[in-house]
């Protein structure tokens, strides 16, 4: 039929169990006169039969079972991973009298370059007002000449 799109919607609702009885009246009406969604309801339902018929695959272990079972390359990329945390946080370890640094940057030199940046970034900001300022004067100083020169026209 021309247009489907209602009856397909309710194809699904029959499909799930969630039609009520007055639409799943009218849907069995309609499957009557339409080959193509009687195509349609046979389809799904034959999917829905395959995939209830697959074997559901088992949980995924907790994360400590997971850890447990991993290999040696698994295990390096966990330290790495954990070595990149603490250089990102800048984190410093004591091991034995010796202190190991994670940080070329402290948080002060952080925030001082930071700082910097903005300062730069302002300033430009600053000087590129003052130039649009300027334009925007000159613009107003030659549309004052053009009304003087048309009014003396």
């Amino acid at each position: 039929m021309r247009n489907c799109n209602e009856f397909k919607e309710m194809i699904v609702e029959f499909i799930y169990g969630e039609i009520s009885p007055d639409r799943e009246r009218r849907l069995f009406s309609h499957l009557a006169k339409c080959e193509e969604c009687r195509q349609d309801l046979k389809e799904l339902l034959e999917a829905r039969n395959i995939l209830s018929q697959m074997e559901k695959p088992a949980p995924s272990p907790p994360l400590t079972i997971m850890v447990e079972k991993r290999s040696p390359l698994a295990w390096a990329a966990v330290i790495l991973i954990g070595l990149l945390s603490l250089f990102i946080i800048g984190a410093q370890i004591n091991i034995k009298g010796t202190t190991i640094s994670f940080s070329t940057l402290k948080s002060s030199e952080i925030m001082d370059e930071f700082k910097y940046e903005m300062e730069n970034r302002t300033y430009e900001l600053e000087q590129r007002l003052q130039d649009a300022e300027l334009y925007i004067n000159e613009l107003m100083e030659e549309i004052q000449n053009l009304k003087e020169i048309g009014g003396e026209q």
